[in-house]
């Protein structure tokens, strides 16, 4: 099977300090790859929009969607900001349908990623709904920041999926504890009815152990760069805002981690 085109999603009101992810993910992409691919947004940022109307990809604004303003009634101030970007896979299906697409799969990543040069090996899978990794090398959750998706399956229980999250919310008081997209989904449809991708292969985060050159994909879940960073130069914990991240870090490979910020900052320089 191949896979041709990629979709992103992002909400420009939401989190402020993740432009140079998106410009290392659409660097490296545009590098490393042939993949079309497709950013759906909404909100606004003159300046990383400017810079993303600059690239060889296809811009989709999708505020208009009904998805994202039937969000407002579920989750309040910056939980709506992250919902409203989060959330934008589940609409992929009726996106490739306004474009006039008919790949039958197509690839979704977070927008924190480095696509590496491995990642246009063929991808020998039948996928009947989607494929991702868990979200930690063992366990029963997993991460939704990479799939495959199966097209006319995710379009299938967009209705369903949805109605069983408004349930939940009329009997809890709330859409997703914890979470978003990823968490109803991994309530909807359990690991052992999708396809499991292998982490190291497709979700290798930095902060994890082995070898990561021979990845499809660097998904920076947990630490971001900037965290990243900040712990590599000698930054204390103490003055550390995000402080259940720090011991990922203090576990990690520092060599690995040292490596991967590296080619991150390699790719923020290219566009």
């Amino acid at each position: 099977m191949k896979v041709k085109k990629v979709f992103f999603g992002y909400n420009f009101e939401s989190v402020k300090d993740y432009a140079d992810h998106i410009k290392v993910a659409i660097n490296s992409c545009i590098k490393n790859t042939n993949l079309d691919i497709y950013f759906m947004y909404c909100g606004r940022d003159d300046e990383l929009l400017d810079w993303l109307k600059s690239q060889p990809i296809k811009l989709i604004d999708v505020s208009g969607f009904s998805l994202l303003n039937m969000l407002a009634n579920y989750y309040e101030n910056g939980r709506l900001a992250i919902a409203r970007g989060a959330w934008q896979r589940l609409i992929i299906p009726q996106v490739c349908k306004k474009l006039g697409i008919t790949d039958t799969h197509v690839l979704y990543t977070d927008i924190d990623v480095i696509f590496m040069q491995n990642m246009e090996k063929s991808i020998d899978l039948n996928i009947d709904k989607f494929a991702c990794a868990l979200q930690m090398p063992s366990g029963s959750v997993y991460n939704t920041g990479v799939m495959i998706i199966n097209i006319a399956y995710f379009e299938s229980i967009y209705e369903p999926l949805l109605d069983s999250r408004k349930r939940y919310y009329s009997k809890n008081g709330n859409f997703t504890v914890g979470g978003y997209d990823q968490v109803a989904l991994n309530a909807y449809i359990s690991k052992d009815q999708i396809t499991i991708l292998d982490h190291h292969e497709w979700n290798f985060a930095p902060h994890m152990h082995g070898d990561f050159k021979n990845s499809r994909i660097i998904h920076f879940h947990g630490p971001k760069a900037e965290h990243i960073n900040f712990y590599l130069k000698g930054g204390s914990k103490e003055k550390f805002r995000y402080k259940s991240l720090w011991p990922m870090m203090e576990r990690s490979n520092k060599k690995n981690l040292s490596s991967i910020f590296e080619l991150y900052e390699s790719y923020l320089v290219i566009g």
